[in-house]
């Protein structure tokens, strides 16, 4: 499974704030992800991030996305939660991961 740094799953759909670098006066600088589902050729589902910008309203391409890592993400956060199964309003009802 794939977490953000408060240590929600993370599904297909889900935008996520990335942290991308801290500027000279310390400042935090962030960019946007989407996060999308991609089937490999042995039939596998991996999770990509891919930038946001104008390009996605004709969808994602795997060039431009990398494959998102299995575990805690401590750069990551979700931002808005789109795939939500169930009786969950919104990512924050979506069961937590659990520190070891």
């Amino acid at each position: 499974m794939i977490y953000d740094k408060k240590r929600y799953p993370i599904r297909e759909g889900d935008v996520l704030k990335v942290l991308h670098f801290i500027d000279k006066r310390g400042r935090r600088q962030y960019m946007y992800k989407m996060a999308w589902s991609y089937t490999l050729e042995d039939g596998k589902k991996v999770l990509l991030a891919s930038h946001l910008d104008r390009a996605d309203t004709k969808g994602f391409s795997v060039i431009n996305s990398y494959r998102l890592p299995a575990g805690i993400l401590e750069t990551y956060e979700i931002v808005q939660g789109y795939n939500n199964e169930d009786d969950e309003l919104d990512f924050h009802d979506r069961q937590k991961a659990i520190d070891d």
